[in-house]
């Protein structure tokens, strides 16, 4: 069991690292882009979208000194949400002919990211589990999320660029 566990966390890692193998080879950080990096002005729109979801997230963070575990995870579902917004409006502009099999192939993926996150912080066998890894996994899946939209825009400007 944990030899499959493992080989599942491999796979969505090495998909992770394979959907971005031209941002390593020019040392850019794939989880990070700017408004400049882009040419399109949609794209450009979108990145500061994506930009103010985590704004929007930071202000909330930051009414409260006290947040209960359940207003966090609420806050790393809408940042999630946010993502997935925007992503479908790319997915909508520049995927249109495929648009319906992307999103669908991409709920899978937010579905599953969400379950392997969930496995990875709670089904360690040393694992005291509860609230905190419901935490990491929730905030990790936002990232992957982040991850999935800063790609799908860095693709769409270059394709978009080289028609």
């Amino acid at each position: 069991m944990k030899k499959k566990i493992l080989y599942i966390i491999l796979g969505l890692l090495l998909f992770i690292g394979a959907t971005s193998v031209g941002y390593y080879c020019t040392g850019d950080n794939i989880t990070e882009i700017e408004v400049s990096d882009v040419d399109d002005e949609f794209l450009k729109q979108s990145i500061v979208k994506m930009y103010e979801c985590e704004t929007q997230q930071k202000e909330f963070l930051s009414k409260e000194d006290n947040f209960t575990n359940s207003q966090m995870m609420k806050s790393s579902y809408n940042l999630t949400g946010c993502y997935v917004y925007i992503f479908n409006n790319v997915i909508d502009k520049f995927y249109s002919k495929r648009a319906k099999e992307v999103k669908e192939n991409f709920n899978n993926f937010l579905k599953n990211s969400y379950v392997i996150t969930s496995n990875i912080n709670q089904a360690h066998d040393d694992c005291p589990c509860g609230t905190i890894s419901n935490l990491l996994y929730t905030y990790d899946t936002s990232q992957i999320v982040k991850n999935m939209l800063v790609k799908s825009i860095r693709t769409a400007d270059f394709i978009h660029h080289n028609d």
